[in-house]
């Protein structure tokens, strides 16, 4: 396994962990009410998931 594959599988987790936290507190129908004009549900996992992860400056 590579490291971008990796920080796939731990970005995917913690999207699907952090939602499920927000819509168990109920959070989650708050921030989506407040989503920008023309976005909807589909869209916002799939924003988060196209956000660069930052790496370290190889040693």
């Amino acid at each position: 396994m590579s490291l971008d594959q990796a920080a796939a599988i731990v970005r995917a987790w913690s999207l699907v962990h952090g939602f499920t936290m927000l819509l168990l507190d109920g959070r989650l129908a708050d921030i989506l009410r407040r989503l920008p004009e023309g976005a909807d549900v589909a869209t916002l996992p799939d924003a988060m998931l196209r956000t660069s992860v930052l790496r370290p400056p190889p040693s």
